[in-house]
């Protein structure tokens, strides 16, 4: 993908400003619901991105944590019985390997950071969702460190929050997402265990103290107050703005079949604890565990069930799911696809704001030692491509940056190439797509089925943009008739339009 820049020699951007009538218009609170609310980013969709911030399993202590990874210098000192890699192993059980390894010092140098973000910049990415494992009580063991394929630590994020300054060029906000964490990591906590209450009645006690350490560090630390500006906030139903936090596996094992109110009253109740604390508005992202898969809960949120309650609640306000189709396979390709598919579609027309998520694919057979894997070929892109063509009005996440262990990685690596960052960078840049004047039928606009210049002017929205796949020799038709405020973008150019 080729950036926009001004050049005597190439025309990357055509941006026409004309008057557009439009239709009725939905009201103020409807229209905005589930858009960014921060400063410089009021009312843009969500282009967000999951990222496991921190140093690689390398066998280094950046951050001085008791039960980082060991290190390790034997071939073989890291493979297990059966001949799998373990899985809190060095780097070299990763799945997939960035080509850059700047990717995988993050800790070394600020410039590693700056490098990181700019390359998540250059790809459209305006949001990360930022993995967290815990809230740092001061405790030697209070944080998990060798869950995710980064030593990802309250240091590291806040080495993200410095990082990413929009006064340097690097305009990306952060959501912290809460992951849950096994019995046997040491500090086990898990949201569907104490959501709304656990058994003696307390309310998610575990949830609301890693919030609240959140908006005490990042909120309301006077040793930086301009990390305060970095953490997203998100217009709720109400059309008031929210710092927004992630649930990861959204479920509940307090609750049964048809206690679909309850569940959602939770979220406001939460929500109201946190404020009374700290006066804080907070809101949620919830990445619903899929009923009739192999999650496992005992209430799961559905969209035609729980839909509705949550689409009443002022708190939630979008559902963000991470690869809900992991819990589906192993199954072939086309049934990953075609379930997929069901499940965005059932979510997008709930009436709460749905971020249609991503992912190149998924490989866990180094790290996990399954014999199964799914995507990572033209037709999986291209079945989610049209799925963000179709529901991902309001915003688009990726699953996730730097997956190494699983092979969910968008950016540059030595197995793939560039071409997920490439891909990527077509699903958050543009709204429509343009080919040659031949472009192969069936045209939908799509990157994997673009319209002409032609159809992509006529359905591009007011404002939106529209991605231009050229190639060097045929121009795209001419002479093409802009009646709406829009911009072209190209992609893989230069391209000509007209003789």
């Amino acid at each position: 993908m080729k950036r926009i820049r001004n050049s005597s020699s190439t025309r990357w951007l055509l941006a026409l400003l004309l008057p557009l009538s439009l239709a009725a218009p939905l009201t103020r609170a409807q229209a905005i619901r589930g858009r960014l609310a921060n400063p410089g980013f009021t009312n843009q969709r969500i282009k967000a991105t999951y990222f496991f911030s921190g140093q690689a399993l390398d066998g280094t202590n950046p951050y001085g944590a008791s039960n980082a990874p060991p290190a390790c210098n034997a071939p073989n000192c890291c493979t297990a019985p059966d001949g799998c890699n373990q899985v809190n192993c060095p780097n070299r059980t990763y799945t997939l390997h960035p080509i850059d390894q700047a990717h995988l010092h993050w800790s070394d140098s600020t410039n590693n950071q700056y490098f990181a973000l700019n390359t998540m910049v250059q790809a459209g990415v305006n949001v990360i969702h930022m993995s967290s494992w815990g809230d740092d009580t001061g405790q030697s063991d209070a944080w998990v460190v060798r869950a995710a394929p980064m030593q990802t630590s309250p240091e590291s994020h806040d080495q993200l929050f410095s990082a990413a300054d929009p006064q340097a060029g690097r305009p990306l906000l952060m959501i912290p997402f809460l992951e849950e964490r096994a019995a046997n990591s040491g500090v086990p906590w898990s949201f569907k265990d104490e959501f709304p209450t656990r058994p003696d009645g307390a309310i998610a006690p575990g949830t609301i103290s890693q919030i609240e350490y959140f908006i005490r560090h990042y909120l309301q630390n006077p040793a930086h107050p301009e990390w305060a500006a970095r953490w997203a906030q998100v217009y709720d139903r109400n059309g008031q703005p929210r710092y927004a936090i992630g649930i990861i596996h959204a479920a509940s094992d307090r609750l049964g079949d048809g206690e679909d109110a309850m569940f959602a009253a939770g979220f406001d109740t939460v929500a109201t604890l946190v404020s009374n604390d700290t006066r804080v508005s907070v809101g949620f992202l919830l990445d619903a565990l899929p009923f009739g898969t192999h999650a496992q809960a005992k209430f799961y949120a559905s969209s035609s069930g729980t839909g509705p309650y949550l689409a009443a609640t002022p708190s939630v306000l979008a559902i963000a799911c991470f690869v809900p189709e992991v819990y589906v396979a192993p199954a072939d390709e086309g049934t990953l696809l075609n379930w997929k598919r069901q499940w965005s579609q059932g979510w997008a027309s709930s009436g709460v704001p749905f971020l249609m998520d991503v992912s190149s694919g998924y490989n866990g057979s180094v790290v996990f030692c399954e014999n199964w894997s799914y995507g990572e070929d033209s037709s999986w892109l291209c079945g989610l491509d049209q799925m963000v063509h179709d529901f991902g009005q309001t915003g688009v996440v990726f699953n996730s940056w730097n997956g190494y262990t699983e092979g969910m990685v968008a950016l540059p690596t030595s197995e793939q190439g560039s071409q997920f960052y490439n891909w990527l960078g077509s699903l958050l840049v543009a709204d429509v797509y343009a080919q040659k004047p031949d472009a192969p039928a069936p045209r939908n606009g799509s990157w994997c089925s673009p319209y002409t210049l032609l159809e992509a002017v006529q359905n591009v929205p007011a404002g939106g943009t529209i991605g231009l796949l050229p190639t060097t020799t045929v121009p795209f038709d001419a002479p093409v008739t802009i009646s709406r405020p829009c911009r072209l973008v190209v992609f893989e150019g230069p391209a000509t339009i007209g003789q």
